[in-house]
């Protein structure tokens, strides 16, 4: 018996079946699906698919009511060797000889998994002289590998990188061993859908790692409402994270394949081969608490989180706005003080883009007896002029304000004195958020790498900071 957890009693009981359908789901809306299609398209090459794996290849293909993908980003997070990989055969296949996709791009973290990717499909082609008659060519040299259609069709193969993808403009992209997937990578590659007519985004991986930051910010979208989620359909297999690793039905919930692909034999050798962190992680799916490189030390923000904390009506609050760099999304945060006298911290919008905040702001200016403060030098400027055009008056808060507002949330929440209300978005960017030391000890936010967005917890830090100062410090009235 593994030290420190308790045995899996050996006892006669019937053959446990993974459970397929995910324990989270999330998807845009939709009128139609090409995944019959596609998973019979696999099948008429011998690629049979589990119940599970043809739901996912049913969402990734589904299709809004103008015949485009409904989802422009599709997730499906499921542990090891539950068959990801046929999942990714399925659906090139189906780029390939149904939807003759001008270009097809997959890429993986390993070389290895590229490799083992690339015979796979290229073996399903050759062993089926239907779709093999409608190949133009298959290359196999080493960094070039491609198949080419006589449809004009092809399907590229990348490793990953910080520059993958430059100069191609694809129609799909597949990243695999997203758990891996450095933000670097992700600008490299994500703009070659820029000019396709119908892109789609899709990413497969595994529970995060402590260095998955861009996955783990894609998971908390995933969470989140309709309306802030944008066009993201996310599947997650995994145990709830309170769940006893001996207990057989938390396998099942997280490995579907089990039954199918995956024995329970072997699930309970690794129960008792790995230690219960890593156990967790890669096959339940659970990522250990307190597992962050952020500047929020994770037990902090934990304990700092309060389901029932809310403020009385009649509250002054303080709505600070941030924006992350290229205006690509913006946050308003509030804090106030509850009527039990500890300070109440909110994240209250986060959403793409920044046209939709002066209206948000001006219905929330109305709505509450408030102040408003951001950082006109940083991306949030052009956001600040507009806010104060449209009759906002807006606190300005300098660079040395922002590092005081950094360090003070910190010491805020280490001391009780803040609650927080939970918010997927929020612990996201808290989770990613990172020091950078301005002398004599102090820190702000570092905003180094701009494709990490943290815009919410800057503007927590100075909603904190700004409702402790005077109403009268430094407001902006006219349009800067």
């Amino acid at each position: 018996m593994s030290c420190g957890r308790s045995a899996v009693t050996a006892v006669a009981v019937p053959d446990l079946i993974g459970v397929q359908s995910p324990r989270i789901e999330a998807r845009p809306p939709f009128t139609s699906s090409a995944g019959r299609e596609a998973v019979e398209l696999a099948a008429s090459a011998g690629l049979h698919l589990y119940p599970w794996q043809q739901h996912v290849v049913d969402v990734v293909l589904a299709e809004g009511d103008d015949g485009k993908w409904a989802a422009f980003e599709a997730a499906c997070v499921v542990a090891r060797q539950n068959g990801k990989g046929a999942l990714v055969e399925a659906l090139v296949l189906a780029d390939l000889f149904l939807f003759e996709t001008p270009l097809v791009i997959y890429s993986a973290h390993l070389f290895t998994t590229t490799t083992e990717t690339i015979n796979r499909i290229v073996a399903l082609i050759e062993g089926s002289d239907h779709l093999r008659r409608r190949v133009s060519r298959i290359r196999r040299a080493a960094g070039a590998e491609s198949v080419e259609m006589k449809s004009g069709s092809r399907l590229r193969f990348l490793a990953r990188s910080n520059t993958s993808g430059r100069g191609f403009s694809a129609g799909r992209l597949y990243l695999d061993e997203a758990q891996i997937l450095g933000s670097q990578a992700m600008a490299a590659i994500i703009p070659t859908l820029t000019t396709a007519e119908n892109p789609q985004l899709v990413y497969f991986g595994t529970a995060p790692l402590p260095e998955s930051e861009y996955w783990r910010q894609l998971r908390a979208r995933g969470l989140m409402d309709a309306d802030k989620r944008g066009r993201l359909a996310f599947m997650e297999w995994s145990a709830a994270p309170d769940s006893d690793p001996s207990d057989r039905a938390a396998w099942a919930q997280a490995n579907p394949s089990l039954g199918f692909g995956i024995t329970e034999q072997y699930i309970r050798d690794e129960f008792h081969a790995l230690p219960a962190t890593e156990f967790g992680r890669e096959r339940l799916g659970i990522v250990p608490a307190g597992e962050s490189a952020s500047a929020v030390p994770p037990a902090v923000w934990d304990d700092a989180q309060d389901e029932s904390s809310t403020l009385p009506e009649s509250a002054e609050v303080t709505f600070a706005v941030d924006v992350s760099p290229g205006g690509r999304s913006a946050a308003i945060a509030v804090a106030g003080v509850r009527s039990d006298g500890r300070r109440h911290l909110e994240l209250v919008e986060h959403r793409p883009g920044t046209d939709w905040l002066v209206d948000r702001a001006l219905q929330m200016d109305a709505a509450w007896p408030c102040q408003w403060v951001a950082d006109p030098a940083g991306p949030a400027g052009p956001v600040v002029a507009a806010l104060v055009a449209a009759g906002i008056r807006v606190r300005s808060a300098s660079g040395r304000d922002l590092s005081v507002a950094a360090g003070g949330l910190v010491a805020a929440l280490s001391s009780g004195a803040v609650a927080v209300r939970p918010h997927p978005m929020l612990t996201a960017a808290v989770e990613v958020a990172r020091a950078k030391p301005t002398g004599d000890g102090a820190w702000t936010w570092t905003r180094r790498d701009a494709t990490k967005d943290i815009s919410p917890v800057v503007a927590a830090s100075l909603a904190v900071w700004a409702a402790a100062q005077q109403p009268e410090y430094d407001v902006l009235d006219s349009i800067l």
